[in-house]
């Protein structure tokens, strides 16, 4: 018999119970294809014709249907699991199957949106790891913060964090920007969670950087690096990036304080770029191997000043003042070395 044929039978038996034992035994059967446009095609009529039929989004029977939504979540993920079954490939669940099941299941958010958020989640992070960082963002932000409160295993401030990652992660720091308001607000709640906190202030160092407000980066990482609430690695690494970021700052006396603060500071001498830093903070002139090491470690830290072109050659140009010969782009940095 057809999967419609089959859950249009079960939809007419009236015990929840019964009907949840017969859903059951028919995803099994679905989830059996191997072909994955026919596997999608069967999920997609396992969800209209079991969770979203009338007799499961209304009265007593909305319980079946609340149910059979993290049930298919479930079953899905075991899927992702098994390495010979064909939803173990990531681009498949994102291309044919996921952006079919969640509009579906959207058409009833206010019956199970806390639901949707486990599926929101494990989409953003499959997107992720396929490096479509924009769409995991996109994916992500569907989530509302009544849901995400009421959902099993998600926080707000912590997803509010995530998506500004990953709009970082995408290059689109004006995205990164916008979600970081929300991040802030919801940061309130999670003063606590030194993990979240250093997470939250890499992005907001990030985005001051990419404003060129480097030495504003520099401040806020400087601050980080003292608080009590971070523990000792997070707290060196907050110190390498307020290293990082006060180099590219333009000078002035506040800069060559904090660079003379962070230049005395025992765990620079482990940093790879420790001789640029040591250099600057005396008022020296930066060699061929400093910049070198200072625009790999830029590069390496994704930070905003490798986006503007400040590569290793362009910073050996920087050294000479021979702006004549620069890009445009990194002119503009000479002038600050």
């Amino acid at each position: 018999m057809a999967v419609d044929a089959r859950l249009a039978a079960v939809a007419a038996v009236s015990s929840s119970a019964e009907r949840l034992a017969a859903y059951t035994l028919i995803l099994d059967d679905v989830l059996g294809e191997r072909d994955v446009p026919c596997l999608a095609n069967a999920l997609e009529a396992y969800v209209r014709g079991a969770i979203l039929h009338r007799v499961n989004t209304a009265g007593a029977g909305l319980l079946v249907g609340r149910r059979l939504v993290p049930e298919l979540l479930d079953r899905l993920l075991s899927a992702h699991c098994e390495p010979e079954h064909p939803l173990h490939d990531a681009g498949a669940l994102c291309d044919e199957v996921l952006p079919r099941l969640e509009p579906l299941l959207e058409t009833h958010t206010s019956l199970w949106d806390d639901e949707l958020v486990a599926w929101r989640q494990w989409h953003a992070q499959l997107l992720e790891q396929l490096k479509r960082f924009r769409e995991a963002a996109c994916t992500l932000q569907a989530c509302t913060p009544e849901a995400v409160r009421s959902a099993r295993d998600a926080a707000w401030p912590a997803l509010c964090v995530k998506v500004v990652q990953l709009w970082i992660a995408g290059g689109d720091d004006v995205a990164a920007e916008h979600a970081l308001k929300s991040a802030k607000a919801a940061m309130h709640a999670a003063r606590d969670d030194a993990s979240l906190l250093h997470d939250f202030c890499v992005c907001q160092s990030h985005l001051l950087a990419a404003q060129q407000r480097f030495y504003d980066a520099a401040q806020r990482c400087m601050e980080l690096s003292a608080s009590p609430r971070l523990s000792a690695d997070q707290q060196g690494a907050m110190a390498r990036l307020a290293a990082l970021h006060a180099l590219a700052a333009p000078p002035s006396a506040a800069r060559t304080q904090l660079l003379q603060r962070l230049a005395e500071d025992g765990r620079a001498t482990a940093w790879p770029f420790a001789a640029a830093l040591h250099r600057a903070a005396r008022g020296q002139a930066l060699r061929h191997d400093d910049t070198q090491a200072l625009a790999s470690a830029w590069h390496a830290c994704h930070l905003a000043p490798a986006r503007h072109g400040l590569s290793a050659a362009a910073l050996a140009r920087c050294r000479s003042r021979d702006s004549l010969r620069m890009p445009r782009s990194t002119a503009q940095y000479a002038s600050r070395w």
